[in-house]
């Protein structure tokens, strides 16, 4: 029976149809545009979905949306502006961003979707999601679209944001405990099971079992209804939810295990003909559980190591009563003042005390737009600082973890290694495999002896797990990044290790990468220099980060420094500034006034009046000539400086390609003409920006001054150059250790598989193998990578 609704709708009061949106099955049928959906909210959803063109979104995973149950004025509180700005990330006039927590993402539909909010929105900038931790980052403008209006808009399509402002350490510790519960709650009823369950295993006829048989069944049975009604309860929901949306996920087949292990001990105790198997299925969970609570212990102590102690290198310049010194960031409080020069990165929410900037906030929202700030103006962290050195106030806590995220969201390049695809590739028909073997064990068992059916079928449902396959990748990786870490060499993320040990193509640049700063190499040609003109050009060099700059202005420390009233830099060409409203320039010869010289000569010119130059003699990193030489038989190496061709005949041995005089754009230029696949761009971060980005993976090489560089995928101190071949050669030696990992996960699923099919072990000894494989894998992957680390990187 239908009855009309609307024109193209009507309602089927039908129960048999699940929605073609949410997938949940239908009171009442509503019919429209050929398709069967539960609600009117199903249906305006699916709307907005194909006026947009986004139907793909249903072609990624079957009925992938979610329903939505929230009251339009439930978020009627976003109207306040000063609640708005306690939750937002960023804010620059009208471009806003905020990190929504969504709770109803659960497939890559969800993904896509949620990433194309751009199309759907108006006035939606960019969106980014998290699958992890079920984030999405939205940056928007709020001159066409308000939080509330976006905030109701992903309620009305299913995605209702949980705006409760809770830290991450707190939801992951309310995780962990409830984790520790429930493996209680299965170990107290485990032992209590196995105790009453003694006299099976024990003389019958002494311990007088017709006696108490049946009330021990019965006992048995309500032990273990909480284990699996309470402790297993993650596995039944992680399978339903994997089977709802067509994904066969390890879950499934634990899922099956427990609830056969369950149904035939229910049916051997009230029909008294066995003793059934509580003890076993009590103590299969509590294995399972002491699992994965070992897999998450250990993940979050290798975050916890990567996001606050040798992931990410970033020191910043306080200044004190005392003087100014370069601290790590994590030690910075609210209160503090630091002192930012032109190009630097502002690590954290501050306010300006002294000077005038303007901040390039396109790490944060991806649009070059500089804006001019002034004494008292906010500035937020990621915005990179333009202009003469300035003080600020910190007004926020430091977030590293924050500007880490900025920085890998910062390129879209090297986000997947092709190792942890083929892993999801496998784990995806894991699974699948996993049943069959189970189905053709039974049909076997049912003919050889059908009394093993049980226990071999729950055996090999149990003992098969891909866990540790799973974790090969991210636990060698992960403790690369650590190790590496430690030696001063720092990655954007792990996957850039795999990329390391493919590549074929080192382009290195010259100044600041592999020559050293040292004043002593500082000569002056020309008049003797007033003391007023040495501080006049200590100012301006103060100001700017290029090697040449910070060699200048450390050749005059007992100078003083004085006001900057304007500062402006020139990729290749030099400095110009305004100080004490005097004009001061400082970079390469003006045209026609260029010298003949060998080594690379820094001009000076205040009010138009060329004072004379500076020549600096480039002196070599000691041992990178050796270094050098190590790396030449293995991989293509070239050489793009910006510097003239005076070192020429003492660099050519160690490199197949040299070229000078290059200007930023050639360097760019020369890495897009090469197999930008396997190549590395090396370079000091500031003109060689853009090689940097273009190249498959960029290093910055950072001196004294531990350099924030958004450009680059990696970030390796000066004197730590030199080890750069041992790096890659562990970066080798990581990957031959996960094919290691791969073969002892193979191996014991093979082993462990072989054994259950022929009947060899119980569901009990499935369920204690399945949690030591992975604590196996982790083990040899740690053992391995320390063991290397101690053979390889000695220094």
């Amino acid at each position: 029976m239908s009855t009309k609704l609307t024109e193209g709708n009507s309602i089927n009061h039908s129960t048999q149809s699940t929605c073609f949106h949410c997938g949940d099955n239908c009171e009442e049928v509503i019919n429209h545009d050929s398709k069967e959906f539960c609600c009117h909210g199903c249906v305006t959803v699916y709307d907005i979905l194909k006026d947009n063109n986004l139907e793909t979104y249903y072609e990624l995973n079957g009925a992938p949306g979610t329903k939505s149950n929230s009251s339009t004025h439930k978020f009627d509180y976003l109207e306040n502006e000063e609640i708005v700005k306690g939750l937002l990330d960023f804010k620059n006039e009208n471009i806003e961003k905020i990190t929504l927590k969504l709770p109803a993402i659960h497939c890559s539909s969800c993904i896509w979707l949620l990433e194309n909010l751009t199309t759907i929105i108006p006035g939606v900038k960019q969106s980014r999601v998290n699958f992890i931790k079920k984030e999405a980052a939205v940056l928007y403008d709020s001159s066409v679209v308000s939080l509330q209006k976006l905030v109701n808009f992903l309620c009305s399509i299913g995605y209702e944001p949980d705006l409760k402002r809770k830290s991450k350490e707190k939801s992951t510790d309310s995780y962990s405990k409830s984790l520790i519960i429930k493996l209680a709650v299965a170990g107290f009823f485990f032992g209590n099971s196995m105790l009453i369950s003694l006299p099976h295993y024990l003389d019958e006829s002494f311990l007088g079992l017709d006696m108490f048989s049946q009330y021990f069944g019965i006992l048995n049975i309500l032990f273990t209804l909480p284990v699996l009604l309470y402790s297993s309860a993650d596995y039944f929901k992680s399978a339903y939810a994997g089977l709802k949306n067509k994904f066969l996920g390890i879950d499934v087949p634990i899922s099956l295990g427990i609830l056969t292990l369950f149904i035939r001990s229910t049916y051997e105790i009230l029909s008294q003909t066995g003793a059934g198997y509580s003890d076993s299925l009590c103590g299969l969970v509590f294995f399972l559980l002491i699992g994965k609570w070992y897999q998450n212990k250990t993940y979050r102590a290798l975050a916890f190591d990567r996001d606050y102690k040798s992931f990410f290198p970033i020191a910043v310049n306080k200044v004190d009563d005392q003087g100014s010194n370069y601290i790590p960031i994590e030690e910075l409080k609210v209160g503090d003042q630091l002192l930012i020069r032109n190009q630097e990165v502002i690590p954290a929410d501050c306010t300006i005390v002294e000077g005038i900037s303007s901040v390039d906030y396109s790490f944060v929202t991806g649009e070059s737009d500089p804006h001019r700030k002034s004494v008292g103006d906010l500035v937020y962290a990621g915005g990179r600082h333009f202009g003469s050195l300035v003080k600020v106030e910190i007004v926020k806590e430091v977030s590293s973890s924050y500007l880490t995220s900025l920085w890998n969201q910062s390129s879209m390049k090297n986000e997947k290694n092709n190792l942890q695809t083929a892993i999801d590739g496998i784990s995806s028909y894991f699974t699948i495999a996993i049943l069959i073997i189970a189905a053709v064990t039974a049909g076997y068992w049912a003919v050889i002896d059908p009394s093993k059916i049980w226990n071999t079928v729950t055996s090999v449902l149990i003992v098969a797990c891909p866990c540790a396959l799973a974790l090969a990748v991210p636990f060698t990786y992960g403790h690369v990044l650590r190790v590496f870490g430690s030696k001063g060499f720092y990655l954007k993320n792990a996957s850039i290790i795999e990329h390391l040990a493919k590549l074929k193509l080192l382009v290195f640049d010259k100044t600041g990468t592999i020559t050293t700063s040292q004043t002593s190499n500082l000569k002056w040609v020309g008049p003797v220099l007033t003391e007023s003109s040495k501080q006049l050009i200590k100012t301006a060099c103060s100001n700017s980060m290029h090697p040449y700059s910070r060699m200048i202005a450390t050749h005059y420390q007992d100078v003083d420094i004085l006001t900057t009233e304007s500062f402006e830099e020139e990729k290749g060409r030099g400095i110009t500034a305004i100080i004490n409203g005097l004009s001061v320039f400082v970079g390469a010869a003006p045209k026609g006034h260029e010298i003949d010289s060998e080594e690379s000569v820094v001009f000076v010119e205040i009010e138009g009046e060329q004072l004379g130059y500076y020549v600096m003699k480039a002196t070599l990193k000691s041992g990178i000539l050796d270094s050098l030489t190590e790396m030449k038989p293995e991989y293509e190496m070239h050489l793009v400086s910006g510097d003239n061709n005076a070192s020429y005949d003492q660099l050519s041995p160690y490199f197949h390609r040299l070229l000078f005089n290059q200007r930023p754009k050639d360097k760019l230029n020369h890495i897009q003409l090469t197999d930008e696949s396997n190549s590395a761009m090396i370079g000091d971060g500031l003109n060689d920006a853009g090689a940097l980005t273009a190249a498959n993976v960029g290093i910055s090489v950072v001196e004294d001054l531990h350099q924030f560089s958004p450009a680059c995928d990696a970030i390796i101190k000066g004197d730590q150059l030199v080890h750069f071949p041992k790096f890659l050669r562990f970066s080798k030696a990581s990957l031959r250790i996960v094919y290691a990992a791969f073969i002892l996960s193979f191996l014991y699923n093979f082993i462990g598989m072989s054994f259950a099919v022929l009947g060899f072990l119980t569901p009990l000894i499935s369920a204690v193998l399945m949690p030591i494989s992975s604590v196996t894998v982790v083990g040899f992957v740690t053992l391995a990578i320390n063991f290397m680390a101690k053979k390889s990187l000695k220094f």
